[in-house]
């Protein structure tokens, strides 16, 4: 009965690790039809993971995994949810503040002695400097 065709269809989606042993069990298959049959278990498996039992991966922040969970996201979303709506019945209603415009600012003049500063820092003006009074250490 266990080596039957049957028993091993049924065994892959009710439990899979007994699907691999009576695949490999089995006489009458060669071996690249045994390792393409635990190849197609191990794919049914993982499928049924995610989505007869409900198995999540959980990320970080880097797009790396670092757990796996088979929790429900529902309470989770519905904890979210109220918090967020017990934090918008808190905030208070924001006032618009009013905002200065280009045209009631005065104009920006430039100082002739901000020139000169700006005329001083290029790397002539600065190596000339340099010449002029060498770094004392």
């Amino acid at each position: 009965m266990l080596r039957s065709r049957l028993a091993l269809w049924l065994s892959i989606f009710i439990f899979p690790p007994l699907a691999l042993v009576l695949l490999w069990m089995r006489g009458d298959l060669g071996v690249l039809r045994r390792i393409a049959g635990t190849l197609a278990i191990c794919v049914v498996a993982i499928v049924e993971l995610f989505y007869v039992y409900g198995m999540h991966i959980l990320w970080d922040g880097n797009v790396k995994p670092y757990g796996v969970s088979f929790a429900s996201r529902s309470r989770h979303d519905a904890l979210v949810e109220a918090t967020r709506a017990r934090q918008r019945a808190e905030a208070p209603p924001q006032q618009a503040a009013p905002v200065e415009t280009a045209k009631s600012l005065p104009p920006v003049t430039t100082p002739a002695s901000s020139v000169s500063a700006t005329a001083s820092a290029t790397p002539v003006a600065m190596k000339a400097r340099e010449k002029a009074s060498p770094a004392r250490y």
